[in-house]
């Protein structure tokens, strides 16, 4: 399988991602072709080798003889591109992109979208960013792109608006539930162009995947600081286990002094308030005190609820909290029903799209068995029996 990794250790913007893809083999004059079938006057694009800090990439310059300093809309970006012959798969994805800052830009301006227009983040220049980008990636013919946290800066930046903080509003809005993290440097790292290309393209943040690595690409921006290189570097590269990459935490804490028939219903409140998993493990404490471990698995955006159900619920003083990365298979959900009627619910894992598990639902399998009468065991035998063979591991 054929991965792309952004690496936004310095942000990202659009032409820091085309320079990249230059740089990993996409033909410059073959898109430069492609994009011409927009119907703009004379769009154009030149690269050149620059130095950025120790480091050097490619720099993009577009240059098309249009009028830059139209305001157009959002249906004024879809008209450009539904009037082109450029093909359903570049388009639709385009036009999502366009969706996406354009409704960013509305919430925080308490505007209707169809009232927004792109200036200063939304020239032409992103339109060549964004349908450029996704003709690059086609014509690389990658199956799966990962990013990076994302490097956002800090500070203050001069705008239409007037003097806006860094990041800018549409930026932020547009990486809600998005890892990101700032080192204080003061520029506008992540452009909107750059926030709603990444998160419409990456289906995983996290670090680099396990992979072979073919080629590296690093697509300069405008700016030269000498503190770091201002590069975005994007790795293309292979690889075969196609399992899921997230990272999540484990809460633990021991308790030795509680009546242990509350954990029943404090285990059922952290599950209805998205803990992914709970387990209670039989320790020694100190003065050889017997004590129960309490472990919960749950998404870092659960912390602050979980946290709340078990200092209310239980008798610690405190919570131990460690981040860690989880690799699992990719999931889907069937259906499959018995002669009886009833309908369970079976748990697929793939790797690499090939099915190595399938697993029903337990509190489906409980309920079948207790109205009918029969053994879990043979609910769970019939089951597996009418799996549809594709779904079969």
């Amino acid at each position: 399988m054929k991965i792309l990794y952004f690496d936004c250790y310095a942000g990202i913007s659009g032409d820091m991602i085309l320079g990249a893809l230059i740089e990993l083999g996409v033909d410059l004059s073959w898109l430069v072709k492609q994009l011409q079938s927009i119907p703009l006057e004379g769009i154009n694009i030149q690269s050149r080798t620059v130095k950025r800090g120790a480091l050097s990439g490619t720099k993009i310059e577009i240059q098309l003889t249009d009028s830059t300093k139209q305001r157009r809309s959002l249906n004024d970006f879809i008209e450009l591109i539904k009037n082109s012959p450029l093909p359903q798969d570049i388009c639709e994805p385009a036009i999502d992109i366009f969706h996406t800052i354009a409704n960013a830009e509305a919430k925080i301006h308490r505007e209707n979208i169809t009232n927004i227009h792109f200036h200063e983040l939304g020239s032409i220049d992103s339109l060549i960013d964004i349908v450029g980008t996704l003709l690059a990636i086609k014509a690389l013919a990658i199956d799966k792109i990962f990013s990076s946290p994302l490097h956002l800066g800090t500070g203050l930046i001069s705008t239409e608006h007037g003097t806006i903080p860094v990041p800018a509003p549409a930026t932020l809005e547009i990486l809600k539930a998005k890892p990101v993290f700032s080192t204080g440097r003061p520029h506008e790292l992540v452009t909107p162009t750059g926030a709603a290309l990444i998160t419409s393209l990456a289906s995983q943040f996290g670090p680099l995947p396990s992979c072979e690595v073919d080629k590296i690409g690093y697509g300069a921006g405008t700016r030269n600081p000498q503190q770091f290189p201002n590069l975005l570097r994007v790795i293309l590269g292979k690889t075969t286990p196609d399992w899921r990459m997230e990272k999540i935490v484990v809460m633990e804490t021991d308790i030795d002094d509680m009546n242990p028939e509350y954990y029943e219903h404090i285990i059922s409140q952290l599950f209805l308030e998205g803990a992914l998993d709970v387990s209670l493990s039989s320790i020694i404490m100190k003065k050889n005190r017997p004590a129960s471990k309490l472990t919960i698995i749950s998404q870092p955006s659960c912390i602050d609820k979980l946290s709340s159900i078990v200092f209310q619920e239980t008798s610690t003083f405190g919570i131990r909290i460690n981040e860690i990365w989880r690799r699992s298979l990719n999931r889907e959900s069937i259906s499959v029903s018995l002669p009886s009627g009833d309908v369970v619910r079976v748990k697929i894992g793939k790797l690499d799209n090939k099915i190595i598990s399938a697993s029903p639902e337990y509190e489906d399998c409980r309920k079948i068995a207790t109205k009918i009468g029969k053994p879990i065991k043979e609910i769970y035998q019939e089951i597996y029996r009418l799996i549809p063979t594709k779904y079969r591991a």
